[in-house]
């Protein structure tokens, strides 16, 4: 039960999150496209949908600290942290913060938490089986070998 029980957390630890990025232009600046562009995707584009005059996508992203910036109507702005084109003080006023880019401006960066895992029950779990021995989901023989399979859940 122990083994079993570590595999499941560390899978939900390696799971990746789903995180919203999202641009709000500065009033009397025209956006025609924005991408996210970042350390999670090679620096390659992917493409942001405008909603309600701001614009986003949801990636999946690995739990720990991630680079990126906005690529605005074809420009990098030079300064995810305050640039006075795309935004003031902040491109993207949710970013934890920014760091050198290498090129003379600044990446903005995310902290992805990794989830928790939900604490398991204590104390014994009331399970429900199910078995059909005449649904092949449940029995089946190919190659000499005979599979028989059950399906458990938790009680309601």
């Amino acid at each position: 039960m122990g083994r079993i029980l570590a595999v499941w957390v560390w899978l939900s630890l390696a799971l990746a999150v789903p995180v919203t990025f999202r641009y709000t232009p500065p009033s009397g600046l025209e956006v025609r496209s924005v991408s996210l562009r970042g350390s999670f995707n090679s620096w390659g584009e992917t493409p942001m949908q405008k909603e309600n005059g701001s614009w986003a996508v949801t990636v999946d992203l690995d739990p720990g600290e991630h680079q990126y910036k906005f690529f605005i109507n074809g420009q990098w702005p030079r300064d995810m942290c305050n640039d006075p084109t795309f935004g003031t003080p902040m491109v993207d006023p949710k970013a934890a913060g920014c760091v050198d880019d290498g090129f003379g401006g600044q990446n903005a960066v995310i902290v992805v938490q990794a989830p928790v895992a939900p604490t398991p029950p204590a104390g014994p779990v009331a399970l429900d089986f199910t078995h059909d021995p005449l649904d092949a989901q449940f029995v089946s023989h190919a190659d000499g070998k005979l599979s028989v399979r059950f399906r458990a859940g938790e009680r309601a």
